[in-house]
């Protein structure tokens, strides 16, 4: 069932989305001024995706903004299909941050 108004959630699901979304933004500390971090960051989770990883860290590359402006990290979860540690490797000339998750 989709629900397209409010008025068709129930009382008891609007309190519980009411104890759970936030009213304001966190409020996030600024960082001591000798440690810089970057404007933003590029994540790319995979999982059996191999053949379209190569495009998409290509493309995220091409964009040719600096390291200290975008953080780039592949976060692979247990892929199966090909090394994709070695295709960042391969691809990324050490600009990309690899994290594989553990298998559970």
């Amino acid at each position: 069932m989709k629900l397209t108004r409010t008025d068709e959630i129930s009382p008891a699901a609007m309190e519980v989305m009411g104890e759970r979304t936030p009213t304001s933004p966190p409020v996030i500390a600024p960082l001591a001024g000798h440690i810089r971090r970057p404007l933003w960051s590029v994540m790319l989770p995979t999982y059996n995706c191999l053949i379209y990883l190569q495009q998409a860290l290509e493309s995220v590359l091409a964009q040719g903004i600096g390291p200290d402006n975008m953080q780039i990290v592949v976060v692979d979860d247990c892929s199966t299909d090909g090394d994709v540690l070695a295709l960042v490797q391969k691809i990324s000339n050490n600009r990309v941050e690899y994290f594989r998750q553990e298998k559970m």
